[in-house]
């Protein structure tokens, strides 16, 4: 079976969705499938060429244009079969306000927030995190706690997006956790803990070898905590309809509440990515899982 994989894109995680690929092209050919990896989108048009040469489209894209329903609709009107989640879920998950709605909703609590277009008046009364709507990758992320932060921290965010969200500040722990199809069901990895150097977990510190955070899996809770917050991830997974695979990131404050920040539905892939490390952690055969989610929709 012959499998192409799409990596690159024009947000600015572009670089990031090379390094999945990297990672998830060897798994594929390891299982033992042909992979073509395109460059998307300047080598769309040969892809079309040859679209009828493969099976299934491997979407290893991050950020605008290939997490938020673009390249899923696209891949619709081809009838192409593609991996993770579909159109909506990818839409409603990458727009934080509506994820937070949609999680809301289920009982989950997050922090309060509002969205912030260019020109808004802005005021707030204590700390709040300023985050593109948009992007991943904590790109455009500021923490704010005096009034005079502000203005920098709008000016940065809107270089990646002309929505901001700006979202109460939670004293507390950082935690995060993967969830995967497997069997019909969906499974929470385990529990990962994000220490942060720096309070707020960078691109740096997800990314550059000497500046990483540190990333404990499992994390050293209690089993309660930990299955509090793999049912709150698999409630995430369930509500906001996605496929096959997806992370979402929560904080934990003093009183032990669980606060839903948001949920990635094709979240970095990687050798060094979270999510990776959670399945070695679990056990699981990263390309196997890879063969069993193409199986199911080719």
């Amino acid at each position: 079976m012959r499998i192409a994989v799409f990596t690159g894109g024009e947000s600015f995680e572009r670089e990031v969705a090379f390094w999945s690929a990297k990672n998830v092209v060897a798994e594929l050919l390891r299982v033992g499938f042909d992979v073509k990896q395109f460059d998307i989108p300047s080598e769309l048009p040969k892809f079309l060429e040859m679209k009828d040469q493969f099976s299934c489209v491997v979407p290893m894209l991050h950020g605008k244009g290939g997490e938020d329903g673009t390249i899923q609709g696209f891949l619709e009107t081809l009838k192409m079969p593609y991996l993770f989640s579909g159109v909506a879920a990818s839409a409603v998950a990458m727009d934080k306000f509506l994820a937070k709605t949609t999680i809301s909703a289920q009982g989950i609590k997050t922090p309060e927030a509002r969205v912030l277009s260019r020109g808004d008046v802005y005021e707030f009364e204590h700390p709040v995190v300023i985050k593109p709507i948009p992007c991943g990758s904590t790109l455009g992320v500021s923490v704010v706690k005096l009034s005079e932060e502000l203005h920098a921290a709008l000016a940065l965010g809107f270089e990646y997006g002309d929505r901001l969200l700006a979202e109460d500040f939670i004293v507390g722990e950082e935690f995060t956790i993967g969830v995967i199809e497997s069997g019909g069901d969906a499974r929470a990895l385990d529990v990962i803990q994000v220490i942060s150097p720096s309070g707020l977990f960078t691109f740096e510190e997800k990314y550059i070898a000497d500046k990483m955070a540190e990333e404990i899996c499992p994390a050293e809770i209690s089993e309660d905590l930990a299955r509090r917050l793999q049912a709150a991830a698999c409630l995430a997974h369930k509500a906001l309809g996605v496929r096959h695979a997806s992370r979402s990131d929560f904080m934990v404050d003093a009183r032990g509440e669980i606060w839903f920040l948001e949920t990635n539905t094709i979240p970095g892939m990687t050798a060094q990515s979270l999510i990776t490390k959670a399945l070695r952690v679990g056990g699981y055969d990263f390309g196997a899982l890879l063969k069993s989610w193409i199986e199911s929709v080719v």
